[in-house]
């Protein structure tokens, strides 16, 4: 019995320090996630014109991603046809609905609009326009540029009718080394494709 106890007790040990061993190596190999988000214009950007409050009720969305991109990871595009994602740089919301809301917030400054609402809203409140976004190419390269080819559409909400169409290209480069300059560029490269809808609705308004 003691032996078999001595034995037992060894064994004991023995697995506990591998198991020591083993969550340490754990510890040493994973590193905390980093998250990222879109940011809008800053209320410096808003348009001089009528009073906001009676200006065009838009509704904004939805905005389509290519499926690759429907994920939290960053993606940066090597050569060729290969992605890789990077585990640890992440975006802090779906990044669908991060556009969504940075194009709703870009644009009730730009149109300038203050009856505006993202996708999804709620079907009782009044609109004269929606707006929807294809997002084409969303690339990030390893030279950190970025690129973001949007396609977008304007609605008659209520007849239900095509109004206008347009396609945005945007090309930043990263101001900085990492994924906080990517989400930096994207903000910008997005801020584009806001201005070229605004200035759309806006002739619209003018047309009316």
């Amino acid at each position: 019995m003691k032996l078999f106890g001595t034995g037992t007790s060894r064994i004991a040990h023995i697995a506990c320090l591998v198991t020591a061993l083993a969550l340490g190596a754990c510890a040493a190999q994973t590193q905390p996630s980093r998250f990222y988000v879109l940011e809008p214009l800053g209320t410096d950007a808003r348009m001089a014109g009528p009073d906001p409050a009676a200006g065009p009720r838009l509704a904004i969305g939805p905005v389509k991603l290519p499926k690759h991109l429907g994920r939290t990871q960053m993606v940066v595009h090597r050569s060729g046809n290969r992605i890789d994602l990077l585990e640890f740089d992440r975006w802090g919301e779906e990044l669908d609905e991060n556009m969504t809301r940075v194009l709703t917030e870009n644009l009730s400054l730009l149109v300038p609009t203050d009856r505006i609402a993202g996708y999804p809203w709620d079907r009782n409140i009044p609109i004269d326009y929606q707006v929807t976004v294809d997002v084409a190419r969303l690339a990030v390269q390893t030279d950190r540029r970025v690129a973001l080819i949007a396609r977008w559409r304007i609605f008659d909400y209520r007849k239900r009718t095509l109004l206008v169409s347009g396609k945005s290209v945007a090309s930043e480069t990263a101001p900085g080394q990492g994924s906080d300059g990517v989400a930096a560029a994207l903000s910008t490269g997005l801020a584009k494709v806001s201005r070229d809808i605004a200035a759309a609705v806006r002739g619209l308004k003018a047309g009316s």
